[in-house]
C-alpha cells in the first residue's frame, strides 16, 4: 500500500441518492475525495437527481483494473427502481469511469459519461522512478504514466469532456475525448466545481 492511500478522507460524504429514478454516479481522481462533488450533489438534488460519490481504490491509488471493477460493482449494485445512471469523474475518475462500461451491465445501465479534465490517454508526466513513485503516490501513478492507446467510446454511451485551458495537470491531448466543453482559466482541482458546465453536458 503506498504512503499516499493511507491518508483517511476528513471530509464527509456528499452522496444524495436514496429512491431517485435518476444517479449521477461521481468519480473523485486520484488522491481525491467525493467532497469535491458537494456543489454538485447539491444542484442534482434540487433537481431530483440523487448524486452517489463513492470512495474507491483507495483514494484512487490502485491499478486502474481495480478502480473500474469496484466501481463497476457499485453501479451494477444500484436499485432496479433507478431508471437511468449518469457518470461523472474527475481526472483519473473519468477514466475508471470508462474502464467500468466495459462490464455490459454497467454499460446497459449509464446514458452519459462527462469527463471533468479525465486522463483518457493517460498524463505522461514522468514523476520520478516506478518503484518510488509506487511506494510514496500508488500503483495509479505508475499506470498513468505510461498509458497508451486510444479510449474507445462504448456504443449507446454518450462521452462528454469538459476541458479548461488553464488545466496543468491533464495534457489536452489526453482529456478531449467524445463531445468537447471547453472553459477558461479553471484550474484542474477547480473542474468538479464547475456545476453549470456539469449539468449542461448532463442535460439537467
Amino acid at each position: 500500500m503506498s504512503l499516499a492511500a493511507q491518508i483517511p478522507p476528513l471530509l464527509p460524504d456528499p452522496s444524495t441518492a436514496n429512491s431517485q429514478p435518476r444517479v449521477v454516479v461521481a468519480l473523485h481522481g486520484t488522491l481525491g475525495t467525493p467532497y469535491a462533488f458537494r456543489p454538485l450533489a447539491r444542484e442534482l438534488s434540487a433537481r431530483g437527481v440523487g448524486l452517489l460519490a463513492p470512495a474507491y481504490g483507495r483514494r484512487g491509488t490502485l491499478r486502474l483494473d481495480d478502480c473500474a471493477a469496484a466501481v463497476a460493482r457499485t453501479i451494477a449494485g444500484l436499485p432496479d427502481a433507478v431508471e437511468r445512471v449518469d457518470i461523472v469523474g474527475h481526472s483519473y475518475g473519468g477514466l475508471v469511469g470508462l474502464r467500468a462500461l466495459a462490464v455490459p451491465a454497467v454499460r446497459a445501465r449509464v446514458r452519459t459519461l462527462v469527463g471533468l479534465g479525465a486522463c483518457w490517454r493517460g498524463t505522461q508526466t514522468g514523476w520520478g522512478p516506478a518503484w518510488l513513485v509506487r511506494r510514496v503516490l500508488g500503483e495509479s501513478f505508475v499506470e498513468l504514466d505510461a498509458f497508451r492507446g486510444e479510449p474507445a467510446v462504448p456504443a449507446g454511451v454518450e462521452v462528454v469532456s469538459v476541458v479548461s485551458d488553464a488545466d496543468r495537470v491533464v495534457p489536452e491531448a489526453s482529456s478531449r475525448l467524445g463531445r468537447v466543453v471547453e472553459l477558461h482559466g479553471v484550474r484542474h482541482n477547480a473542474l468538479p466545481r464547475q456545476t453549470g458546465a456539469i449539468l449542461a453536458a448532463l442535460g439537467c
